[in-house]
């Protein structure tokens, strides 16, 4: 007897087909684990200077964050400016635009 096309399928137990579509996932997450696998995601990371680029607010140039000024539009980069400073005399930390050192009271 001649069935038409895409029946067998069709006819197979649901149990069976619930079988095959389970194997079918198995396989496809089993190719997709190996594939992750071979690839390596962190060859062209630099995590020791992690922080050392940033983005210009302004213009959104990349740039070196210890460069002061932006060099496509010069806009001042923030982050070369807000880095922590410490009192010369007893090196206790003094916040930007602080005049003198809340430890030792000298002149900053």
């Amino acid at each position: 007897m001649l069935e038409p096309q895409g029946w067998p399928l069709r006819r197979l137990c649901p149990d069976e087909h619930e079988e095959l579509a389970s194997q079918q996932r198995q396989a496809a997450k089993e190719q997709i684990y190996t594939k992750t696998r071979a690839q390596d995601y962190t060859n062209n990371l630099d995590f020791l200077n992690k922080g050392a680029v940033v983005q210009c607010n302004n213009c959104q140039t990349t740039l070196d964050a210890n460069k002061k000024f932006c060099p496509e539009c010069g806009t001042p980069n923030v982050a070369a400016q807000t880095k922590e400073k410490f009192c010369a005399d007893c090196g206790a930390s003094v916040k930007p635009g602080q005049r003198f050192c809340a430890e030792c009271g000298k002149p900053q």
